[in-house]
């Protein structure tokens, strides 16, 4: 008998004996489960990636509120500020307004003082002139 023949039974008994059923089913059962274990790693990936796009497209939409609020207070920031540099000008033109005011409203004041002086002189003399003619 040659070699060949000789493990070509061996094998063959090994193949068809309870051995060999365990060794094939070991072999193919050992991608089964891995391919199982990485089905159920998937799953739960696409189970944790829907939750988290849920949170996202949330977010997003917080986000896109909070830009269109921010929009508006910077237009507002805008407008007012605009404003105030229009009020600035007024109060300056106003204060030169009163000063311009505060000057006229001092020379009519020394005019008045002087012309009461005036008035209070010329009622002396004509009080002086009303005495000398009588």
């Amino acid at each position: 008998m040659d070699w060949t023949t000789l493990i070509a039974a061996a094998v063959t008994g090994l193949l068809t004996g309870g051995l060999g059923i365990a060794i094939v089913n070991g072999l193919f059962g050992r991608g089964t489960a891995k391919a199982d274990a990485e089905m159920t790693t998937v799953t739960a990936a696409m189970k944790l990636v829907e939750s988290l796009q849920g949170r996202v497209d949330k977010l997003t939409l917080r986000l896109d509120c909070l830009e269109r609020e921010q929009e508006r207070k910077d237009l507002t920031i805008d407008e007012l500020t605009a404003e105030n540099k229009s009020l600035k000008k007024k109060v300056d033109e106003l204060e030169l307004d009163k000063a311009k005011q505060l000057e006229v409203n001092r020379k009519q004041g020394d005019k008045i003082r002087k012309l009461t002086q005036r008035i209070f002189e010329l009622e002396q003399k004509l009080d002086c002139n009303a005495g000398t003619e009588k």
